[in-house]
């Protein structure tokens, strides 16, 4: 039975598994209510989802997940586009693994496009679980189209050649230092003349564009923070004051104007490839040049042996040389 407290509240007094709880209401009835909920062990998020549409729950949880703004973005984007529009529609307590079955069965694009929004919404729905307003994850379970591997392009040395001849001098020194240093895009566009010391380049931030601003942060993982070895050859290229690319007005490139100025070139000299390409290539050559692979992959920045591997195999190491970073950048 209720009672009316001090402050005005209704509290209710009720024994679970043995120890005492307490629910509270603004009336009799609210104190009551949520005094049976707590017998019948019913939390407040498990309420909330079962009136809590969908569309609702990713708009405050898109707000609220801890990523970094460009990711933000992209999860938005997936959401609005493949999510919110079959499933915005219905309560969070209602969805059944089905249900997402049905939207993942009718996205029509490119199978990592559809795996990519699923895995947006599992992880949305995972904090549900967390925050107990779900007792499973509708997402899970769900039958993904299968991916076509894709290997890694690397580009030939004439190809290198032929790419950076088509470009202003600008682009090319900036498309030159991304293969010479096996760059990642925002990588290259943060780049600060400080980072370069005693022939090493010391990479240690990226640089992002979303929601009408650049954004920037440490590196991707804690092992893309790293230091690589810079070729004699290149080291010339990174000297200057403040950020090394910027645009035109000052500012950093818009990571959309690289990948346009890329592919201009690409286009005139005539090569199949995408910017990241250029990483591939740096990663390969080294493989070919007898670079071991842990190696590789530390020079890489990536989070495991196992991503370098699963990625470049088919290069196989012969020798311990670091050396041959050199020879093999060496235009």
């Amino acid at each position: 039975m209720a009672t009316l407290r001090g402050d005005g509240r209704w509290m209710v007094s009720v024994r679970v598994d043995g120890r005492r709880r307490y629910a509270y209401g603004k009336t009799e009835q609210e104190a009551n209510d949520a005094g049976a909920r707590l017998r019948l062990g019913i939390t407040d998020q498990q309420v909330k989802a079962s009136t809590q549409r969908l569309g609702e729950y990713l708009s405050e949880w898109i707000e609220a997940v801890d990523v970094r703004e460009r990711t933000r973005a992209s999860y938005a984007h997936m959401l609005t586009k493949h999510v919110v529009p079959v499933l915005g529609h219905r309560t969070l307590a209602s969805l059944h693994r089905r249900d997402v079955q049905r939207m993942v069965d009718g996205i029509a694009a490119a199978p990592r496009t559809v795996s990519y929004a699923h895995g947006v919404l599992r992880r949305a729905l995972n904090d549900a679980v967390r925050r107990e307003a779900l007792p499973l994850n509708p997402a899970v379970g769900v039958v993904l189209p299968k991916r076509a591997a894709s290997p890694a392009r690397s580009l030939a040395p004439d190809e290198v050649r032929a790419l950076l001849d088509a470009s202003s001098e600008r682009w090319a020194r900036m498309f030159r230092v991304t293969l010479a240093c096996g760059l990642r895009k925002a990588e290259a566009i943060g780049l600060h003349a400080d980072d370069v010391r005693d022939g090493k380049l010391h990479v240690q931030r990226s640089v992002s564009y979303a929601r009408g601003s650049f954004h920037i942060a440490p590196g991707k993982t804690d092992n893309a923070r790293r230091v690589v070895p810079v070729p004699a050859s290149v080291l010339p290229l990174l000297i200057g004051d403040g950020y090394l690319f910027q645009s035109d007005s000052g500012t950093f490139n818009h990571p959309r104007n690289v990948t346009r100025a890329f592919n201009r070139a690409r286009d005139k000299a005539g090569v199949q490839c995408r910017f990241h390409d250029l990483r591939h290539t740096y990663a390969t050559w080294l493989l070919e040049s007898g670079v071991p692979l842990w190696k590789v992959s530390k020079l890489l920045g990536h989070g495991s042996i196992n991503i370098t591997a699963d990625i470049y195999g088919h290069a196989v190491p012969a020798v311990d040389d670091v050396s041959a970073i050199d020879d093999a950048l060496r235009l």
